[in-house]
């Protein structure tokens, strides 16, 4: 049984672009994915090209798209954990008002009903 304090929500057409930030560096990486699933204080995300090593200490700009909606939602995280070099798993950071998490999910589940 799972344990969670937030329960998991399960998207579709919800994609997302991230960008890591390197620690002690200018330089950007820029990665696409599609959302499997998120709750109010982290998202699961399946990324469309490999997730390389080292990006543990990266701060994260997460920007999320749903594919019937126009407005983007844009949040801080940071890595959690890695299935593969495909998926990962990333909590969001203080700054992520959990209002605009829950407007995110009603969102989706609104338009997919």
């Amino acid at each position: 049984m799972e344990k969670r304090q937030f329960p998991r929500f399960k998207t579709q057409g919800l994609n997302a672009v991230l960008t890591f930030y390197q620690a002690n560096s200018t330089e950007q990486l820029v990665l696409e994915g599609e959302v499997l699933d998120m709750s109010l204080t982290g998202i699961k995300i399946k990324l469309f090209s490999a997730l390389p090593a080292g990006l543990s200490d990266s701060k994260i700009n997460i920007t999320l798209r749903y594919v019937h909606s126009k407005v983007p939602m844009n949040i801080n995280g940071v890595i959690r954990h890695r299935t593969t070099s495909l998926q990962c798993g990333m909590q969001f950071t203080q700054e992520m008002a959990k209002q605009a998490a829950d407007d995110l999910l009603f969102e989706c589940t609104r338009i997919q009903t």
